[in-house]
């Protein structure tokens, strides 16, 4: 392990998982305006505001423009229509860009051409796409192949204060509500994928017994998750102290077992963003020793260093995935960040010379000079497939295991292993 080095493998792993997320395929059947229909395999990196999709059939891939398909099947669960839509294009600003503009016109409207993603069949058919990161719903009429859409958004009314546009739940008052409930039913209806397919279901039952949910919210919306992992440490230590005869640093690396658990929590509407906690167990073994000429080279003296401890770590950090993490089919590509404490235990930290050819052993023991926590930063990546499935590597700081300015024990790391979501 003396030729590793830790930057460089961490940038392999980045570029390999990269380069696996991007050339993922999941089952997909695609139905072209034409008539045509394609059985094959889909990229899983799409998004439903892309332009096109990259298609295989017959392990020839197609770059197919949606504005050419009519609908979409993926893993014979989700559904896809492709369609232009309007929305206001306040949807997809900021508070603060808002506040900078003019007045906002509330007939203002963009248009799109976008794959919209079927949550509901029935009487009413409910559908969602997603723009920039911001999610829009719509609906239509069993019979009808219009869409109409659901009004939520931020903008600027006359004495420049921002308000919010929620006509969505009149929308759904007037239209989807078989079994005529009181108005104030309709006043507390979240502008999200669980609320509104309640709304439709309800009302599609209702007017005829039937209603098909195609998304798991069960599954969707859970926001805790808890996860097992394993794998290995690749453990760069470097130790260096006035008192060593040498006066020079010594470096060792080592290979440690490194298992644990992680709870997340996931923050955010598109179920991208995580907050994370971890605890796990490694340990810690340097061994280094040298041969120091003293002044003039008259005499040599050997000189060791050990340190030696189990490490239970502690870690909370911030994760950003690159998709969503309802979208079971789509391998997932994550980034994440986090503040690291560890607590050293059962430490053995010693140094030890003797005269080259002589007997008597001079010893230190700096054992009592090991924090009890430290403290240190670490950044990661990851890759995870079908969901629970995460191959990960995350790259820990120098962090110094020494309270005493005058000894140096630094140690880094580069943890890479794999994850399995146990409760999601």
């Amino acid at each position: 392990m003396k030729n590793f080095t830790i930057p460089k493998l961490l940038l392999f792993f980045l570029l390999t998982t990269n380069f696996l997320t991007a050339q993922s395929y999941i089952n997909a059947v695609c139905k072209l305006n034409n008539g045509q229909s394609l059985n094959g395999l889909i990229k899983n990196n799409f998004e439903t505001d892309d332009e096109f999709i990259f298609f295989k059939e017959s392990d020839q891939e197609k770059k197919i423009n949606i504005k050419d398909i009519e609908n979409l099947l993926i893993d014979d669960k989700e559904r896809y229509i492709s369609k232009i839509v309007n929305f206001h294009p306040n949807r997809l600003l900021t508070l603060n860009q808002i506040n900078d503009s003019k007045i906002t016109d509330l007939k203002l409207r963009e248009s799109k051409h976008v794959l919209l993603k079927t949550l509901v069949e029935g009487d009413i058919n409910l559908y969602q796409t997603n723009i920039d990161d911001r999610f829009l719903y719509f609906y239509s009429k069993s019979n009808e192949s219009n869409l109409e859409y659901l009004e939520y958004y931020n903008y600027k009314f006359k004495d420049n204060e921002i308000k919010l546009n929620v006509q969505f739940r009149i929308a759904l008052l007037k239209n989807v509500n078989c079994n005529n409930n009181i108005t104030n039913s309709y006043r507390y209806i979240d502008y999200d994928e669980k609320d509104l397919i309640k709304v439709v279901n309800e009302h599609n039952i209702c007017v005829n017994g039937t209603s098909t949910v195609l998304n798991n919210i069960s599954d969707n919306k859970n926001k805790f998750r808890l996860s097992a992992f394993g794998g290995i440490k690749l453990i760069s230590g470097n130790i260096e102290y006035g008192g060593f005869i040498s006066n020079n640093s010594f470096k060792d690396d080592y290979i440690s077992p490194n298992f644990g658990a992680e709870f997340s929590y996931i923050v955010n509407r598109n179920r991208r963003a995580e907050i994370f906690t971890r605890v796990d167990y490694s340990t810690i073994k340097f061994f280094q020793s040298d041969i120091t000429n003293t002044f003039m080279g008259v005499t040599s003296f050997e000189e060791n260093i050990e340190f030696e401890s189990s490490v239970i770590g502690f870690l909370i950090g911030y994760k950003y995935n690159f998709n969503s993490l309802s979208d079971i089919n789509k391998s997932n590509f994550g980034v994440d960040f986090g503040l690291n404490s560890s607590i050293p235990i059962n430490t053995r930290f010693v140094y030890r010379n003797r005269l080259v050819g002589g007997t008597e052993i001079g010893e230190a023991d700096f054992s009592y000079r090991v924090r009890g926590v430290v403290f240190g930063f670490s950044i990661g990546t990851s890759y995870t497939y079908l969901k629970r499935y995460t191959l990960e590597a995350r790259y820990t700081f120098n962090t110094n295991y020494s309270d005493n300015p005058a000894l140096s024990a630094e140690f880094s790391n580069l943890n890479i292993g794999f994850k399995y979501l146990i409760l999601d």
